[in-house]
């Protein structure tokens, strides 16, 4: 059968708008690769950095955590420091304390001592002072008594008379001496001091 013109000019047609439609799906196939080729590279770019990101937010949340740690750490030792030097500080304040009451102890006994010798000085020359008035007080005694016996003794020495040289004898005053208690004239016939001499 025999095609007209016509007929072949609207099949070309229809083989041109297929072969249109045809290109048109092919590069409509390549622009979705295209874009889901572009979409996965950068998913897995934004993925990446995501990733990135993820690990230097993981250093610095570790680096964050050593430095805490050892701020931590540095404080620790300063407080144990200040701790340290508080405690050798109160100890040499009771050291010091201690030093401070042994030596006032020491000045305190120091001084009963000295106010106990002070104390036994004073009783001693009280004592020496008593004593030296009892000595005293004895030797007026002993002077008085001797004065009392010496004007005794004369007393009974004006008083003593022989009547004769027998009685003398017998007194056991013969001799008798001039001077002596019971001397007298009448028993010194002689007259040479010495009474009742035979």
């Amino acid at each position: 059968m025999m095609l007209s013109k016509k007929n072949i000019a609207a099949c070309s047609c229809i083989l041109l708008a297929c072969v249109t439609l045809s290109a048109c799906s092919s590069n409509t196939e390549d622009t979705k690769a295209v874009s889901n080729s572009s979409s996965s590279a950068k998913i897995s770019s934004a993925s990446s950095r995501s990733s990135a990101q993820k690990e230097k937010n993981k250093a610095e949340k570790e680096r964050q955590q050593k430095e805490a740690a050892e701020k931590a750490e540095q404080e620790r030792i300063a407080q144990r420091q200040r701790e340290e030097a508080q405690k050798a500080a109160e100890a040499k304040k009771q050291q010091e304390e201690a030093q401070k009451a042994a030596e006032a102890k020491k000045q305190q006994e120091e001084a009963q001592k000295a106010a106990e010798a002070q104390r036994q000085q004073e009783e001693a020359q009280k004592a020496a002072e008593a004593q030296r008035q009892q000595e005293e007080a004895q030797k007026a005694a002993e002077a008085q008594r001797q004065q009392e016996e010496a004007a005794a003794a004369q007393a009974a020495q004006a008083n003593v008379y022989y009547k004769n040289c027998s009685e003398a004898r017998a007194a056991g005053a013969a001799p008798v001496y001039q001077g002596q208690p019971g001397y007298g004239r009448h028993l010194d016939r002689d007259g040479d001091g010495i009474g009742c001499e035979r």
